[in-house]
């Protein structure tokens, strides 16, 4: 069986400014009406980064069980996509998205052999005042993976589908966007990837 083919050039992009007040775009729940068991997933997964972005100074065992939590509902959104012929493309063998097979890793390592280390760390960040046009520096509280490298998954069966340099190389990129806006950030951004590739099978099929 050969290896998982990963597209190392379909990294989404990281934002330098965020609208800290912003309202996800996933929040409303979305609806797929041949498959209301993927707009579950979708809207779970949304749901419950949301839910943890608006609370700091959580136990890093509470994050832990948010971050589980929402990468389990991630992952299951592919599982659904092998009920529609129209998401062939999207399912974990045809994927090609990076950050898919990272947190596919993830899921399968914190729910069957170890936890994630996670931090909260403080980042620097001036927050602009649209009425006044004033900016405040003021520390935001951040959840990242401390213990993120390739010994994570070791003991991971499903880690031998994948090349070593292919992991070492999302390992990398993860480990230095996280620090921007959180690893929640991050699993967020891939979520939008997949919403937004589902919603395009979807108007192609049209």
């Amino acid at each position: 069986m050969g290896l998982i083919e990963i597209d190392l050039n379909q990294f989404p992009g990281v934002e330098s400014v965020i609208d800290l007040d912003k309202v996800n775009k996933l929040s409303e729940y979305p609806i797929f009406n041949t498959n209301i068991e993927l707009s579950s997933r979708i809207f779970g997964c949304s749901y419950l980064i949301e839910f943890q972005s608006r609370i700091t100074n959580l136990p890093s065992h509470v994050n832990e069980v948010y971050f589980r939590s929402a990468i389990n509902e991630y992952v299951s959104i592919s599982e659904m996509a092998e009920k529609e012929p129209l998401l062939n493309q999207l399912t974990r063998k045809k994927n090609q998205k990076p950050l898919f097979h990272f947190f596919d890793l993830l899921r399968v390592t914190t729910f069957h052999l170890k936890s994630v280390k996670m931090v909260q760390e403080n980042i620097n960040i001036f927050q602009s005042n649209s009425s006044t046009g004033s900016y405040n520096h003021q520390k935001l509280p951040i959840i990242v993976i401390d213990n993120l490298n390739l010994d994570l998954f070791e003991g991971c069966k499903n880690r031998k589908k994948y090349s070593e340099q292919d992991l070492k190389e999302i390992l990398s990129w993860v480990n230095e966007n996280q620090y921007f806006w959180g690893i929640f950030y991050i699993l967020e951004l891939s979520l939008n990837q997949f919403y937004d590739d589902i919603q395009k099978a979807i108007q192609v099929s049209e």
